[in-house]
């Protein structure tokens, strides 16, 4: 008789993760978070990612969308490099210095 809990749990724990890949699913439907960076001249640039909360946390994706939104907006510029900008101890992520140059023909 203790087979019939055990299958109880494993159906519960189950209906959790499928609701959960749906929800993400529907999350990832909406509309990427774009940021304008922050010009500090000589085509360098702050790309922000910071979320903030606790947990001093910095969303990859927000950094992605906004990066590639400039790049398409500023066809002239091509991209060197770039550097995590952190803070505090353990060096949680706020975004990106990311440095470009006027593309040569």
């Amino acid at each position: 008789m203790k087979v019939i809990p055990v299958i109880l749990i494993v159906c519960l724990v189950g209906a959790i993760l499928i609701a959960g890949c749906t929800s993400n699913t529907e999350a990832q439907k909406s509309e990427p978070v774009i940021r304008t960076p922050i010009s500090y001249g000589g085509n360098v640039y702050f790309f922000d990612c910071w979320i903030g909360g606790r947990q001093s946390i910095c969303d990859e994706s927000i950094y992605g969308n906004s990066l590639a939104d400039f790049i398409v907006k500023h066809p002239e510029l091509e991209f060197v490099d770039q550097e995590l900008k952190t803070a505090g101890y353990g060096g949680s992520t706020h975004g990106y210095f990311v440095v470009f140059r006027n593309k040569t023909s």
